[in-house]
Formats: structure tokens, C-alpha cells, sequence
């Protein structure tokens, strides 16, 4: 359990004062500043002796600035920056390495960079969480008239969207699901307008549309409103939105141990 690596890693760190920066993308949409934000206060009930504050790369408040300032003001050793990021492409090798670089020459803090959130164990156990939510209360199909089709935001990045797929093949093979799929929003293929075209001609009476996305936004909007069309369209199937991932306690956990993980020698 999460709690107990806590107690663990307490006894080594005893005598310093570590901060902890929760790097998120940042959004436009109010529901998912505040998703964050909320994610933040729980990974701080788990870390009660450690400093915790939010930043933002853009588009919202708190930015990173101000909360490496925060964490810096009250006189910590080390700063550990974990990224509230699903896979490693740009933001994780460029842009907070940068922006946290930037701030630091004006407060000369250490600081280290714990692991993006990636396919973690409990990832996998919340994301199963929300496809029982969304199809728990739906009369039974068999599974072979069923499709899970998982969408990742997409990336530039090979090695991000290749994350994206182990991910889905853990899912499928810990569900043990028959059909499972995975398309990408944008930047990447399959895209999922073609997908979900190619879904439409396919004989699945059933279809569950997951978001494998962190918080509320833009892109959460377009996927409900598209699945939408898809159940008006196509006689014969049941179109499915699963909620995506948001501030679960398992995710808050997931950050905790990235904090933990980036303390090991």
C-alpha cells in the first residue's frame, strides 16, 4: 500500500525539507483547472510533511513559476518536480525541464524530476474503474459483440504513443477482453474520426468509447459530442462514453509514488 511507502521513505528522509512540484499541461477550461487542482490537495493529505504546490506549463494559474516560488519561499533542500503527464514526449524532455530551469536561476533550489505517470499499476486498476462505471448498469452482451476502443490524446512522439499502446494491451490482457482498439485525437494514426468511421461498418452491438485522458477539457467535449453522433447514426449499435481518468485517490497515489521513486538512490 501506498501509505506504508510513505512511512518507509519518511525514516530516510528525516531532517530535510523537500517540496513537491505538480507540473500539469494546463487548460482553458475551468472543470479542469480545478480537476488539478483538486488532484493536488490530495497528493498533499498523503504527504502532510511535504511542501506541495501545483503549476501550470500554460494556458492557467498557478504557473510553474509560482509554484517553485511557493516551495521556495518556505526553505526547502529539493524541489521534486513530477509531471501530472500520462507519456514522455515534449513536455517531459523539453518543456519542463526548461521552464523549471528558467525559475531556478532566479531561486537557486535542487531539484530532480520524478517519472511521468506512464502505465502504472494503478492507472491501469482506475482506468478499469471507469469502464465498470459506464457499463455496469447496461444489460449484458457476450464479449465478442463488444469493443473497447481506448483514445489517446495523441503525440509527435513515437515512444509516447507506443506507451499509449502497451498501455491498451495491459488493459486487454488484465480485463481479458476481447476486442480492444486504440486510436489517437490528433498528431498520431489511427486518428479517430477514421476509427470511429471503420467502427461504424463493423458488426459490434456494443461499443465503449474510453478517453484515456488525465482531467476535463476540449478534446473530453469533442470525444462525448462525436460519440453522440455515432449512437444517432448507426442503427444496431449502443455507442458507450466512459468518463476519463480525473483526481481519483488512485491517481493522487500514482503521484505519490513517483515522489517516492525519484527519492531511491
Amino acid at each position: 500500500m501506498v501509505e506504508n511507502v510513505i512511512h518507509q521513505s519518511r525514516a530516510a528522509l528525516r531532517g530535510q525539507r523537500l517540496g513537491l512540484l505538480l507540473v500539469g499541461h494546463g487548460t482553458r477550461d475551468a472543470r479542469g483547472v480545478g480537476e488539478f487542482l483538486t488532484l493536488a490537495d490530495k497528493v498533499a493529505r498523503y504527504l502532510p510533511d511535504i511542501l506541495v504546490r501545483p503549476g501550470f506549463l500554460e494556458l492557467a494559474d498557478p504557473t510553474v513559476r509560482d509554484g517553485i516560488e511557493a516551495i521556495a519561499a518556505h526553505g526547502v533542500e529539493t524541489i521534486v518536480v513530477v509531471p501530472a503527464l500520462l507519456f514522455a514526449a515534449g513536455h517531459i524532455k523539453r518543456d519542463i525541464p526548461r521552464a523549471i530551469d528558467e525559475v531556478l536561476c532566479d531561486q537557486p533550489v535542487p531539484y530532480v524530476q520524478a517519472q511521468h505517470l506512464g502505465t502504472h499499476e494503478r492507472l491501469i486498476a482506475l482506468s478499469q474503474q471507469r469502464y465498470r462505471e459506464a457499463t455496469s448498469h447496461l444489460t449484458p452482451i457476450p464479449d465478442d459483440e463488444t469493443m473497447l476502443l481506448l483514445i489517446g490524446r495523441g503525440s509527435q512522439d513515437g515512444y509516447a504513443n507506443a506507451e499509449m499502446l502497451e498501455f491498451s494491451e495491459l488493459r486487454q490482457h488484465q480485463d481479458g477482453l476481447r476486442h480492444v482498439t486504440t486510436t489517437f485525437f490528433a498528431m498520431a494514426e489511427p486518428s479517430f474520426e477514421v476509427t470511429i468511421q471503420e467502427l461504424q461498418q463493423r458488426p459490434f452491438r456494443r461499443i465503449v468509447v474510453q478517453p484515456h485522458l488525465l482531467f476535463f477539457g476540449q478534446i473530453m467535449t469533442q470525444i462525448v459530442e462525436r460519440v453522440g453522433v455515432a449512437n444517432r447514426q448507426t442503427s444496431g449499435q449502443e455507442w458507450v462514453s466512459c468518463k476519463h481518468l480525473g483526481p481519483s485517490s488512485w491517481l493522487a497515489q500514482v503521484v505519490v509514488d513517483r515522489f517516492m521513486q525519484a527519492l531511491t538512490p
